[in-house]
């Protein structure tokens, strides 16, 4: 079981607070009666504020608020954007992009995770609708540093989700389910576990029709190494989950 998961009950591991800083706090408050030694003092002084420079640097996390606007910059200028939900306790945020030149728009859904030391880690999902109906593809899914920098493949094993994505559907087929062929990706607004899905695309829903589960995916987080990654968990693969 990873670190994370033994601090779940207390925070969501999406926004974990450092024990260093409430310890700094602590240590700070609690501070004995003046000591004899200057020296050892002054070493214990810098210690500190060593350590509050640190916990400084290392709590710094933007909002899902300011990470949506700043994605925002990166859309094609003159398209409109339009809040569906937001939930910034949770780093979750739903949004409709409508293409100015085109009939039609993307649809998003967001969530902001802690990552390696200060930067945060944003699993995205992309669908495009026109006329025509709704794209659901795996190209939709990405997964972004705080600068929008793709590093989806840095923390989730695409040739192995993209071959469970492949095998899901002929599977499906056999099962008699025709039109599940198109992959849709549940980010969570609350818990950081990912689903994959087939989604009826047929339908023309946005939201993927009737999805059914080929994978789940959670984020751990080791807090030794500094380093986050989406890794692969037992899954009860359920029908209909809309």
């Amino acid at each position: 079981m990873s670190k994370v998961n033994t601090i779940i009950d207390l925070v969501s591991k999406k926004h974990f607070l450092l024990l260093g800083a409430a310890f700094i706090f602590l240590a700070t408050a609690c501070g004995g009666g003046a000591s004899t030694n200057s020296t050892a003092d002054s070493t214990v002084s810098t210690e500190n504020a060593d350590l509050e420079a640190a916990a400084s640097d290392q709590i710094i996390s933007k909002s899902i608020t300011e990470h949506f606007e700043a994605f925002k910059k990166t859309l094609k200028p003159g398209n409109s954007v339009e809040v569906i939900k937001k939930d910034d306790a949770n780093g979750y945020i739903e949004f409709q992009e409508s293409w100015k030149d085109a009939d039609g728009g993307t649809n998003y859904k967001m969530a902001v995770w802690k990552g390696d030391n200060i930067d945060d880690v944003i699993a995205v999902f992309a669908v495009d609708c026109s006329g025509g109906g709704c794209d659901f593809d795996i190209a939709g899914f990405k997964i972004y540093d705080a600068s929008f920098n793709e590093l989806t493949a840095d923390y989730i094993d695409l040739p192995k989700l993209t071959k469970q994505y492949q095998d899901a559907i002929p599977e499906k087929k056999k099962m008699g389910f025709e039109g599940y062929n198109g992959f849709y990706a549940t980010i969570p607004q609350k818990g950081t576990r990912i689903e994959f899905c087939l989604a009826s695309a047929a339908e023309g829903n946005k939201d993927g029709g009737t999805l059914s589960i080929f994978a789940e995916y959670d984020y751990e987080y080791d807090y030794d190494k500094r380093v986050g990654r989406f890794v692969e968990v037992p899954s009860q693969y359920q029908e209909g989950i809309n």
